[in-house]
C-alpha cells in the first residue's frame, strides 16, 4: 500500500515557484461512460462520458474551481442562461416568448436566429487555444515561477 511522504509544504509560494509539481495521481483519471436513459444503447452519443478523479485530485479541482469562480462570474455574459446557478434555458425560452409577443401586439416584425449548437463542444480541440483563451479572459497563467496560487 503507498504511503503518503510529503518533504516540503505545499503552499501558494512552492507551487509558485515551481518547487514542486501537481502530482500525476491528482490529474489522472478514469473515463466512465454513462447511458443518458435514451436512445439507441449501441450509439455512442446516447451515453455521457464522466472522469473519476483520485480523492486528492477531487480536492484539488474543487480548490482551482473555487479560485477562477470569481473570473468566470465576471466574463461570463449576462444572457447566459445554461449552467448558470439559480437559471436554466426555461428563463430564455420564456424571455424570447415575452419578446414576440410585444412585438406582435406592436405590429412590429421580429427577427430571431436558432443556432443548433449540440455538438459544439465534441468538435472542439480542447488542448489548443486553452491557454490563449484564459489568458484572454485574465485567468493567471500556470507555468513554474507564475503566481497562479497566491491570494
Amino acid at each position: 500500500m503507498p504511503s503518503l511522504q510529503l518533504r516540503k509544504p505545499y503552499t501558494s509560494s512552492s507551487l509558485a515557484s515551481g518547487e514542486w509539481a501537481i502530482p500525476a495521481d491528482w490529474k489522472d483519471g478514469i473515463l466512465v461512460t454513462l447511458y443518458k436513459g435514451k436512445g439507441p444503447v449501441a450509439d455512442p452519443g446516447s451515453y455521457r462520458p464522466i472522469t473519476l478523479l483520485s480523492i486528492p485530485g477531487k480536492v484539488f479541482a474543487h480548490i482551482l474551481f473555487a479560485r477562477i469562480k470569481p473570473l468566470l462570474d465576471a466574463t461570463r455574459r449576462p444572457q447566459q442562461s445554461g449552467f448558470v446557478a439559480g437559471r436554466s434555458t426555461i428563463d430564455a425560452i420564456l424571455a424570447l416568448r415575452l419578446l414576440a409577443e410585444i412585438h406582435r401586439e406592436f405590429d412590429r416584425p421580429l427577427h430571431v436566429a436558432f443556432l443548433d449548437i449540440k455538438a459544439a463542444f465534441d468538435s472542439v480541440d480542447r488542448h489548443a487555444g486553452t491557454v490563449e483563451s484564459a489568458a484572454q479572459q485574465g485567468y493567471p497563467e500556470h507555468s513554474p515561477g507564475s503566481d497562479c496560487c497566491s491570494t
